[in-house]
Formats: C-alpha cells, structure tokens, sequence
C-alpha cells in the first residue's frame, strides 16, 4: 500500500502536471494540432524512441563505474532493466524511479546507502552536464534565449551555485569523511550511533568514484555520448515534422531544445508531463518562430511516444518489484 507520503507527492506532480499542461495547450487550435500529427512521418519518430533508449547504455555503463566500489562487475543488461524500470516509475510518481532501479539492483539493506550515493553522483554528474549545455546555448543565443525566458538567467546562476556548493560538499564527505567517522566510532559506543555510522560508511563507498581520477575519463565520455544521444534523439522528430527542412533546424538547435526542455524536466512531474510539454513548445516557438500548434504537436508526440515506450519496457518489472516487496514485508 502506497504510503502518504507517495500519494501527496502524487497528487503535487498531478497538479503541476494540470498546469504546465493547460499553459502549453490554453492557447493552440487543438484541430490544427490534431492535422499536424497526422502529417508527421511516423519513422523518423519511431528512430527518435529507438535512439532514446539506446541511450540507456552510455546511461549504465556510467553507472557500472560509480557503483564498482561497491558491486563490481554488476551486467550490463541488469543495470539497462533497472534503469528502464526507474523511469517507469518516474512516469508514475516523480522520483519514484531513483528508489526502484536501486532495489531492481540489489536488495541488501548493507549496500543500500552506498547505492543512494551512487544515484546521487549520478544526478550530480547530469545537472553539471546540463549546465555546460546551457552555457553553451547562452553562448550561441543570448539575446533571444533572454527573450523568451528572461527568469533563466538568473534560475542559472543560482543553480551554479548550488551545483558547485554541492560539489564541493561531496568531495569534502569523500575525502574526509571516513577520518571522521573513525573518530567517531572510537568516541561512541552506543549501538544507534554506531548503525547511522555503518549507514554513512557505505554512503562513502557509493562516492569513491569521484575520488579517483582514474574513472574520471571513463564517466566524461559515457556522459558525452549519452547527450549525443539525446540530441540526436530530438533531432530525428525534427526530420519527421519537416522542421529541418521549412525552418532550417539542425543539430545546434536540437541542443538548444533539448537543453530547455530538460530545465522543465526537473519540475518533480509524472515523467516530465506538461512541463516538457510547455518548455519545448515554448522553445521552438519563441527562440525559431516555429507556430505554437507544431510546436505543441511536436512536444506532445516525441513526449508520448517516450512516455508509453518506458511504461510498456519497463512496467512488468516494475509491477514485479514492488509485489515482491510486498510480499517480503507480509
């Protein structure tokens, strides 16, 4: 049974799901978004959900590097699973997905927070992704960009900071965090302190990654390839709607998209539900003069096709999870 807590945050995602939604379809002729779907050229669009979650590779083996302190030698095609079924529950429940591809990894209380950890350099690791993607938009179309969302800029800089004071705060744990916890544990001898200790032990193992240079190549260049994907994956819909040929969209363009579009993603939404929606429409709208009625269509085909593509892969063993942990705790 789900727990309050997952049904308020529920309830919050479907509201400002409610809302980004209305604001991105308020103002379209809805028939004229219906023609353009009919119009687009459905292969380009399927090549766009093969290519996104062929992504889910550069996504794993990143992963498989951050998790080797603590389960080396983890599959590939394991961590690809819990990763789709992660985003299946994210489509339900925002957030939901980071617990679940952890326990679609490994059940044991012991690992848990050294696997919390590597889900936290992980996001980590994509917001400084999307901050260099955002500095080099801002570069390329300042003005405009100011135009059209003039509260970005400042959204930025206060993201910067929080990036950088979080860096700063996780490099400090790693590094001196176990001298701490020595001390700690030679102080005190009391049995609750000495299990949050064990807890915060394990948590350091999920952050040993970063401490070495040694996997720093490795992660930049899954995380390199994972954009590219995301890029390309937004740039094939482009060819379907006939975007790259009436309005000269390229893959520059598909970087500036996907960049907005990602900024509205991190609104806790079921699955980015109405804040994609908003953001990438408002983008190809108001940075290229795309009309909104395409532009809406655009959103709302390469976000459903996405959204049913994760539920149908990775649904069942989602379903599969958490009956079996319910089963564990009757």
């Amino acid at each position: 049974m789900a727990s309050l807590r997952d049904v308020l945050k529920l309830f919050a995602g479907l509201c400002l799901a409610g809302f980004f939604l209305w604001s991105a379809f308020r103002s379209v002729d809805l028939q004229t978004v219906w023609q353009v779907l009919l119009d687009t050229d459905a292969f380009w669009i399927l090549g766009s959900l093969v290519l996104v979650l062929l992504a889910t590779y550069p996504r794993a083996y990143r992963w498989r590097i951050l998790m080797t302190p603590i389960l080396p030698d983890v599959p590939i095609r394991k961590l690809f699973m819990a990763i789709i079924i992660g985003y299946a529950g994210n489509n339900l429940i925002p957030r939901a997905g980071e617990v679940a591809k952890i326990w679609a990894i490994d059940k044991n209380p012991e690992r848990m927070s050294g696997l919390v950890a590597t889900v936290a350099v992980e996001r980590l690791i994509d917001l400084v992704a999307l901050l260099v993607m955002f500095v080099v938009i801002a570069f390329v179309i300042r003005d405009r960009l100011e135009e059209v969302f003039p509260w970005m800029a400042g959204m930025m800089t206060t993201a910067t900071l929080f990036i950088l004071a979080v860096t700063m705060f996780l490099l400090a744990l790693s590094f001196l965090g176990e001298k701490l916890i020595d001390r700690l544990e030679s102080g005190i001898k009391i049995r609750w302190v000495t299990r949050v200790l064990d807890l915060a032990r394990s948590f350091l193992r999920g952050t040993e990654a970063i401490r070495s240079p040694k996997g720093y190549a490795g992660i930049a260049i899954w995380s390199v390839l994972l954009n590219l994907a995301y890029i390309g994956s937004l740039y094939l819909p482009f060819i379907g709607f006939g975007f790259h040929d009436r309005y000269d969209m390229g893959p520059m363009d598909a970087l500036v998209v996907v960049t907005v579009a990602t900024l509205g993603i991190i609104i806790p939404t079921p699955g980015g539900t109405g804040t994609y929606h908003y953001f990438c429409s408002r983008a190809l709208s108001g940075l290229y003069g795309i009309p909104l009625e395409e532009a809406v269509a655009f959103a709302t085909v390469v976000h459903g096709l996405v959204y049913i593509g994760f539920l149908v892969l990775g649904g069942p063993g989602l379903i599969a999870l958490v009956w079996n942990r319910r089963d564990r705790k009757s």
